[in-house]
């Protein structure tokens, strides 16, 4: 990010000149020679993103952003920023890990450690086959930024990226995790890191982490931002922002919860305000009436639609309650219609009066077990009857995910509807246990739990039975029962 003054306010930005060439991002070039070159030329446009700069309020931070994939919206492009972004998944397990891990002498010195890197894909050396036009305040005639490094919006940009963080951490002695995308560990010093573009996360205690810090320093242009966690061991704050979540800490351990200001956005792009009557539902059923709103919105409604859903799948992944209603919501991202509205308008009510949820993360011992809970809802959908399955995944007391997904087979029976999670549990438990052992929690052992005895029956034999339209993909979850990799076992309905 840098600083340039906010789009009401047009002046030029020296500043970002300074920043480009600190970081080797591009080098000047006449026209003539890039297109005599073969060098592809996109224009780059500033996205701002609101937040003022402390102690300069005529500018705001933003960053430029090339534009090669084609001329979009605003808000469709920081859609699509979100869209992309790791889930606060990796972070549920790095706050789980901080809050079972004990020392040897019984004491909980985990801390929370959170690092800002400047202008992340900078980082990143570019494959020299594109320049950019600049925006107008950066333009010099008959000159284009022949790129160094990579630029946001560029569609190799991320991975490159990536490619930079994993080669820099492997020279480091850090190890990524196969199972889990950008996740690393670093077992001598018993510490973990997930990675999300600029913004990286990692739990340790604190000598670890000031290994880490000058890590980060040695291969990144970071900002090391306070440490979370007990103050007696090194905790600076108790509580912080990371992503979409703010973490915090207390004498019984952490929490997460989704920042509000995501919500507030939410409210603004729908119109609401202070006056806007909110609901205690998040859905309610359909009926006759969801025949009666198929049709298509308007282009300007749609638009605003589908900023409205990213920002609402963005809040979604840390809200529990409105998992099931997002994922109706984004059925209509490519053709919203009238009912999609309805969807969005309703879930939108129920955040003014149940804006966040609370993830705690409480002290705990070593539970040895990692649970998977599973339901389903057989045809819930009224127009293409097709279900939905929920699957709550736990270590101890703590929970790790929920997962809210439509299936994608029309199940022909209730005990069909209810084999299908346990199939997906079972997957999800594989990466999820060796996560868990990654981080140093040994020897647990997987248990899914379903209140349907006919789907427990079918994950318990061998074959199709009389259900001979299985799709014979989802039938490993039998060997995998059979070799005692997982337990199925019963949960009381209520």
């Amino acid at each position: 990010m840098i600083r340039r003054p906010p789009r009401s306010t047009p002046k030029p930005s020296s500043a970002a000149s300074d920043v480009y060439k600190r970081q080797q991002v591009k080098r000047d070039m006449p026209i003539e020679e890039a297109e005599a070159r073969g060098i592809k030329i996109v224009n780059a446009r500033w996205l701002d993103d609101g937040r003022p700069v402390e102690g300069d309020p005529d500018n705001v931070r933003s960053r430029l952003a090339a534009t090669e994939e084609r001329p979009i919206a605003h808000e469709e492009l920081l859609i699509a920023d979100r869209l992309q972004a790791t889930s606060p998944f990796v972070l549920r397990f790095l706050l789980s890990s901080a809050a079972t891990k004990v020392a040897t002498d019984g004491t909980r010195r985990r801390l929370i450690a959170r690092y800002d890197v400047s202008m992340s894909v900078y980082c990143a050396p570019s494959e020299g086959r594109i320049a950019v036009r600049p925006p107008k305040d950066l333009q010099v005639p008959g000159v284009v930024w022949y790129l160094e490094r990579a630029m946001h919006g560029t569609r190799k940009a991320a991975r490159l990226f990536d490619a930079y963080v994993i080669d820099s951490f492997a020279t480091a002695g850090l190890q990524q995790l196969d199972y889990m995308h950008m996740t690393f560990v670093l077992p001598e010093l018993d510490l973990e890191i997930a990675v999300n573009n600029e913004d990286f996360v990692a739990e340790g205690v604190r000598e670890s982490l000031d290994a880490l810090d000058a890590i980060m320093e040695r291969f990144f242009d970071v900002k090391c931002l306070p440490r979370i966690g007990p103050p007696e061991y090194g905790g600076e704050v108790t509580s912080g922002e990371h992503l979409s979540c703010v973490i915090s800490w207390t004498r019984s351990g952490f929490t997460c919860e989704n920042n509000l200001k995501h919500v507030r956005n939410l409210l603004n792009l729908l119109g609401f305000d202070d006056d806007t009557q909110g609901v205690d539902t998040p859905s309610v059923r359909g009926g006759k009436g969801a025949l009666l709103t198929l049709d298509e919105l308007p282009a300007r409604q749609a638009k605003i639609f589908r900023a409205a859903a990213g920002t609402l799948q963005y809040i979604a992944e840390n809200v529990l309650a409105i998992k099931q209603v997002t994922a109706e919501v984004m059925q209509g991202m490519a053709v919203p219609l009238a009912i999609h509205w309805l969807r969005l308008d309703r879930v939108a009510r129920y955040l003014i009066n149940h804006p966040a949820e609370v993830w705690h993360y409480d002290y705990q011992d070593n539970p040895g077990v990692l649970d998977e809970i599973c339901d389903s809802d057989w045809a819930g959908d009224v127009v293409p009857r097709k279900s939905v399955s929920c699957i709550i995944e736990r270590f101890g007391k703590h929970i790790l995910d929920c997962t809210v997904n439509k299936q994608k087979a029309i199940a022909l029976y209730s005990d069909e509807a209810e084999f299908y999670p346990i199939v997906k549990a079972g997957a999800q438990s594989i990466q999820s246990k060796s996560t868990l052992e990654a981080f140093g929690h040994r020897d647990v052992h997987i248990k899914i739990w379903s209140d349907s005895s006919a789907a427990r029956s079918i994950v318990q034999r061998q074959g199709p039975g009389k259900l001979r339209h299985l799709d014979i993909k989802d039938l490993w979850i039998q060997e995998f029962i059979r070799l005692k990799k997982a337990e199925v076992l019963k949960i009381l309905t209520d």
